[in-house]
């Protein structure tokens, strides 16, 4: 055999230490390349029980004697390829989280890599990033550990990729030399995407002075990494309206999203303004991924009550969770995975301003939108500071404004039922089929 399945240096009998160390299987036809990857990850022994084989066939041994937690392959392998283990990982061990690190791949095959692999790292990888995507997929399986959940979206095969055009941003704001100019240019291959950005820059939630009509601008204005995270916003309902998702559900949550998003970073300290934002737009990306797998039998949970305890019993798992975790799997800020997670929760200060922000601003639209009265009994015994009681009404007004300009097409206000107690998690009426 050419290489050994167990790092040499952790032979000996586990501890019960050990045991709870994840189990992180590298794959790769070449001896050098898993010989390297050794290396860079030598100080990683004591926390992650790493194992190196060449070949999918001797990885599908590891898979069938230990719970491998993270898959990390090379695509193009002779005898059983990189993509045949993604799948076959995917189908019978779908708590994996699966990474493919790899050269070149030709167009047909890096669609496929994209539909299977939860992440895709360059071969040769710099190893402080492929340390980061390790920590990042081990710190997902801490915060996540209910194994429903996990192989609930590891196993889905139309699940939507992380969009390509959010990693070329977060690419190209790792360089430090890019600017406005060159943010745009990646936003602007999308002539789609560019509408949507403007439509939203010039909502009234960011109350700019003067209406916006050049994507350069526009970063200008907001910032890069605030770009960046609405373009992702904005980018994931297209493709979950792809993937099947009917449109009028899809708008729905849309339109709630950005009313959400409006107010929590209205909400969020400086510094977490951008996480804000995104985990607003994001925070039931889990309804779409449930829609997706359960299709219209998830319909009738989506109406009044509790929806993550409907959703718990009737398919073993909430939506809550599910989001969570599929941005854990994209490699999404901490702040921003945890804030979706607790959404539906009582908060703890462990929780950070992030989740406050999102929560809070939830909290606030739902209320906004009961019986007369609800919101100022609600301001009243809210948690919310002075100042922000005093704004909380413009902010609400704002997120209702959805766009300034005479040009751009109104969205619809999302079907909330009435509100009669608080607090209550946001459920949604689902749009039927025709």
């Amino acid at each position: 055999m050419a290489s050994t399945r167990h790092d040499a240096s952790h032979a000996a009998a586990p501890t019960a230490e050990a045991k709870v160390r994840p189990i992180i299987l590298f794959v790769d036809d070449e001896q050098a390349v898993l010989d390297g990857i050794r290396r860079q990850l030598r100080r990683h022994r004591d926390a992650w029980d790493l194992r190196f084989v060449t070949s999918g066939r001797e990885a599908l041994e590891v898979f069938s004697e230990v719970p491998v937690d993270i898959l990390v392959t090379d695509v193009r392998m002779p005898g059983v390829d990189g993509l045949a283990l993604l799948q076959t990982a995917r189908s019978r061990f779908p708590e994996a989280v699966r990474v493919v690190l790899s050269g070149y791949t030709a167009p047909t095959e890096q669609r496929e890599v994209y539909t299977v692999a939860h992440r895709v790292l360059p071969k040769p990888c710099d190893h402080v990033r492929l340390i980061e995507t390790l920590s990042q997929a081990v710190e997902i399986r801490d915060l996540v550990r209910d194994r429903a959940v996990r192989a609930l979206v590891g196993g889905v095969k139309r699940l939507p990729a992380v969009p390509h055009i959010y990693t070329q941003l977060q690419a190209v704001l790792q360089d430090d030399m890019s600017d406005a100019q060159t943010v745009a240019r990646v936003i602007e291959r999308d002539a789609v995407m560019v509408a949507s950005v403007l439509r939203t820059v010039n909502s009234a939630a960011f109350a700019l002075a003067e209406p916006v009509i050049r994507v350069k601008d526009a970063v200008a204005y907001l910032g890069r990494s605030m770009v960046s995270s609405m373009v992702l916003g904005l980018a994931m309902f297209d493709r979950f309206n792809a993937a099947g998702v009917p449109e009028g559900f899809l708008r729905v949550l849309q339109a709630r999203a950005m009313a959400t998003a409006s107010v929590a970073m209205r909400l969020a300290e400086r510094r977490g303004r951008n996480d804000a934002y995104v985990a607003a737009m994001l925070h039931d990306i889990g309804q779409l991924v449930m829609f997706v797998i359960f299709g219209e039998e998830y319909e009738d949970v989506c109406g009044d009550g509790d929806i993550t305890a409907q959703e718990r019993a009737r398919f073993g798992a909430a939506h809550d969770a599910v989001g969570a975790y599929l941005l854990g799997l994209w490699g999404l800020p901490a702040s921003v995975v945890g804030a979706v997670a607790a959404h539906h929760r009582q908060l703890s200060d462990a929780d950070g301003p992030v989740a406050r922000a999102v929560q809070l601003a939830e909290l606030l639209l739902r209320t906004s939108e009961g019986p007369p009265g609800a919101l100022d009994a609600w301001l009243d015994e809210s948690p919310l500071s002075p100042d922000e009681r005093a704004r909380a009404r413009t902010w609400l007004s704002d997120a209702a404004q959805p766009c300034r300009t005479s040009t751009a097409r109104s969205i619809p206000r999302p079907r909330t039922p009435t509100v009669t107690s608080l607090p209550r998690p946001v459920t949604y009426r689902a749009i039927r089929r025709p």
